[in-house]
């Protein structure tokens, strides 16, 4: 079980439904809507996971994983989208995120986060 998860997400409906996926495999989840607030919420809480959005209107994802990465090389990072391209594929790879799923396979973060600890 998890300790820690922390959701960056700017769609509410969405952090609801992510929620709603992981919440009984963690004890304590923790919600921010924009990469910028990522950071700072990543050293309040020292996550087990990071379930990273990849659009969001002040910092994307990636960049706030890239951010994360680089000072915390052991953060475990999900980036999570819509779209399955291979450029953002790419440069989830390149920054070191764990894992990357689509928004269509949400429950593939409760098998990822409660399995890969």
């Amino acid at each position: 079980m998890l300790q820690n998860l922390l959701i960056v997400e700017d769609n509410p409906s969405m952090r609801r439904l992510i929620r709603s996926v992981v919440e009984d495999i963690a004890d304590s989840i923790h919600e921010r809507e924009d990469g910028s607030e990522a950071l700072a919420a990543y050293e309040e809480f020292s996550p087990d996971w990071v379930v990273m959005d990849v659009e969001m209107k002040q910092m994307d994802g990636l960049t706030a994983a890239d951010e994360i990465i680089r000072s915390h090389p052991e953060a475990k990072i999900l980036i999570l989208t819509k779209y399955d391209s291979k450029r953002i594929r790419e440069e989830a790879t390149r920054i070191g995120a764990a894992r990357f799923v689509l928004k269509e396979d949400l429950l593939l973060i409760r098998q990822i986060c409660d399995t890969v600890i």
